[in-house]
């Protein structure tokens, strides 16, 4: 029986939290799973005695009754977002959640993705839904703890089957992207870093990264501009100024075809 039918997940609490950066998780166990994103800063992670070192944009996933311990090792305060799930619903209220995850859906307990933004933006996006617990946000938290697991499981089946040989090439490029997200980039800059033809460039970016070189960029810029309506004070047009948009109509345009929301959503209510 394929048990993959049967995965109904319930979401047990979900946020985007701090810690400083000499905290310290002491050694634990939990009763159901967690995936741990780590957004800024650097972690040392042991799960059943095996060491990890964690960077911005990896992913622990602790599964129940697994001991783990985790401690900061970074200079500035540590961003992380987290959820606690289990796998069926009907396991609600047991003390230990039933772990499936073996052979094709099996998930390590570190992983570096290639690309983390889409997973990130994945993340957030559940955060929001089960912070802001607008009507029927239950069932929109199960699917979307679900295209998590189904993100990460088609990563492993992709890193299996392919791997371009223009790979590195690739990562400079989406490397310049992620650290220009103040700025305006040209196709131009981005063939002179890569030293390959733009039509090349396009097909392999999209192909490795899921977007096309100047959508990835633009995503770049939204998430940013997500983070500081969610955790700064700054106005609307002072994000827009900060990120290198012209006016606020060119960011708000960008911001809802990209997010399918306007930035006002994103800020927290008083």
């Amino acid at each position: 029986m394929n048990q993959i039918e049967f995965i109904t997940p319930f979401v047990r609490d979900a946020k985007y939290g701090f810690a400083p950066n000499d905290g310290v998780l002491k050694e634990r166990v939990i009763f159901d799973f967690e995936i741990l994103y780590l957004k800024q800063g650097k972690l040392k992670v042991i799960v059943e005695g095996k060491e990890y070192t964690g960077e911005p944009g990896d992913i622990f996933f602790f599964r129940p009754n697994i001991k783990h311990s985790i401690q900061s090792i970074s200079k500035m305060k540590v961003h992380q977002l987290y959820v606690h799930f289990g796998l069926f619903s009907s396991e609600e209220r047991a003390f230990f959640r039933k772990d499936i995850l073996q052979g094709d859906l099996f998930i390590p307990e570190h992983i570096r993705l290639n690309n983390s933004l889409p997973f990130e933006n994945k993340l957030l996006d559940l955060i929001h839904e089960f912070d802001k617990k607008i009507p029927h946000y239950e069932l929109q938290v199960k699917a979307k703890v679900t295209e998590l697991l189904v993100y990460l499981w088609r990563e492993f089946h992709w890193k299996k089957t392919n791997m371009d040989p223009n790979y590195e090439t690739l990562l400079k490029v989406k490397e310049f992207l992620n650290d220009n997200f103040a700025n305006k980039v040209t196709l131009n800059e981005l063939v002179d870093i890569a030293n390959i033809s733009k039509y090349h460039l396009i097909c392999l970016f999209k192909k490795t990264f899921g977007y096309t070189p100047m959508h990835y960029h633009q995503i770049v810029r939204i998430e940013k501009a997500k983070e500081l309506i969610r955790h700064t004070n700054y106005s609307l047009s002072q994000i827009a100024s900060e990120l290198g948009f012209e006016t606020i109509h060119s960011f708000s345009r960008s911001f809802k075809k990209i997010d399918g929301n306007p930035p006002s959503f994103y800020r927290k209510k008083v």
